[in-house]
């Protein structure tokens, strides 16, 4: 049963550690995966209060990496705030936090519409995996974050999932993990090379 590579997307809800035990016997991710014939972990974390995608995997290969890549792969998250950013503070997002552990920074940021209206929510994607961080950036600046989902990593996407659903994938939808656009310019430009050292040997 164990010799074959499964992939799951999970919507952890809040209030759900993102492990599969836990010795004060609080709700883990085990609590969702019972029907599950596989042996799976979760690769990376989403904090308690944090709800949103995380991938479920039998697959080490793939969640170190996943997890250690050098590739950038970016994770998107809606975040509800009790206050509207200002310039100045969106700029420092983007230009960089020095945090404990390195600085981190946002690559995109944008105010959306979206669930109630009684405070802003912005579209925040970073390409730091490590747990917390994004909360760490905000409350550098004294940010309260009200609500945090993680809506995408890479090219795998949270969709119209329900809090606590799990979606079986198949393992070649599972690598649009990996799809980012720094791996499509890289592959690209392999290509590109290869069809030109093509046309050289024909003109040879």
């Amino acid at each position: 049963m164990e010799s074959k590579n499964v992939y799951f997307l999970f919507y952890k809800p809040k209030g759900v550690l993102s492990t599969m035990s836990d010795p004060s016997d609080r709700m883990t991710i085990s609590n969702f995966t019972e029907r599950i014939k596989y042996r799976v972990f979760p690769v990376g974390r989403l904090d308690y209060d944090s709800e949103g995608l995380i991938i479920l995997t039998n697959d080490g290969d793939f969640s170190q990496k996943l997890g250690h890549s050098k590739l950038e792969i970016p994770r998107t998250y809606l975040v509800k705030l009790k206050f509207d950013l200002s310039e100045d503070q969106i700029k420092k997002l983007s230009s960089g936090v020095t945090l404990p552990g390195g600085k981190s920074k946002v690559l995109r940021i944008e105010k959306v519409h979206y669930g109630s209206k009684d405070h802003p929510w912005y579209r925040v994607t970073l390409t730091d995996s490590k747990n917390e961080q994004l909360r760490k950036m905000f409350e550098n600046f004294y940010i309260d974050i009200l609500k945090l989902k993680r809506i995408s990593i890479g090219q795998l996407k949270l969709g119209n999932m329900n809090a606590g659903e799990i979606l079986e994938i198949t393992p070649a939808k599972a690598l649009l993990a990996f799809k980012t656009q720094k791996v499509m310019e890289f592959g690209h430009r392999l290509k590109s090379r290869a069809q030109r050292q093509k046309s050289l040997k024909r003109i040879n």
